[in-house]
This record gives structure tokens, sequence and C-alpha cells, in this order.
């Protein structure tokens, strides 16, 4: 099911937002232009070219490493990792001034992503939504 609005997005498990302003809308998708650069969601209420939006993504659903394949790349420096069992989270702090969180699994060959360090990450437009502005679970 998809949340209808930020608040559910927001209560329901992690996400991280990316508040844009929709540049196009065509298909089910929304191109938003947003302080990490344009970025592609699924864009589930029909928002239109002009609205404000929020964008939300899973941080499972953020690849490390090359981008290859996937509608948005992205860059930055990473700001705290921890290990807890077979995951690995990462806050990736942004030229922005914003962190990403990230959730992969801990199949090794992460060493070279420490405190520190730069990294590359990715998602599918279909990973991410588009919904309108509105209060979150954080200010309720």
């Amino acid at each position: 099911a998809v949340p209808a609005t930020a608040f559910v997005a927001s209560f329901v498990g992690e996400n991280n937002l990316v508040r844009g302003r929709i540049t196009r809308a065509e298909n089910g998708l929304a191109l938003a232009e947003t302080p990490l650069g344009p970025l592609r969601a699924t864009n589930p209420r029909g928002l239109p070219a002009g609205s404000e939006a929020m964008l939300f993504v899973r941080p499972e659903r953020l690849q490390l490493g090359p981008a290859n394949g996937v509608d948005n790349r992205l860059h930055g420096t990473i700001a705290r990792r921890a290990l807890e069992g077979p995951y690995l989270h990462l806050a990736v702090a942004t030229a922005a001034g914003t962190e990403l969180l990230v959730h992969a699994t801990n199949r090794g060959g992460h060493d070279g992503w420490q405190v520190g360090a730069p990294v590359d990450l990715g998602f599918a437009a279909e990973e991410a939504m588009a919904l309108p502005v509105g209060p979150l679970a954080a200010d309720a």
C-alpha cells in the first residue's frame, strides 16, 4: 500500500526525505528539482508540474557504489557508520547539508566505506515517491 500523505510516509518506518518542486509529471512519475539536484520518483497522487513535493525513499532502497542503471545518482561523504549484525547502516552527508540514511546487508566488501570516505549512491525512481507537502509524524 502506498502512503497517501507525508505524515503516513514518515510514520511507517525510516524514510529519507528530500523536499523539492515538481518540474515534470508524466506516466505516473515526477521529476523534481531538489537541493540534491533533479530526482525522479513515482507520483502516486498525480502532483502536477509546479507543485511543492516531499520525496521519500527508504534507507534500504539506496544502492551503494556506482549507481549504474538507476534514475537517481548522488554523491556524499560517510558521516556515521554502524554494523548491526548482518546490516551496515550509514549516514551520508550531502553537499546540500543534509544526510541520507543507507541500510545495506553486510556481505563484506564494505571496508572502504569508512567515516570520512566519499561514496556514490543511487536509487530507482520506482523506489521513491513524491507526495504533497504536509506535516510529518515527528511534528505531531
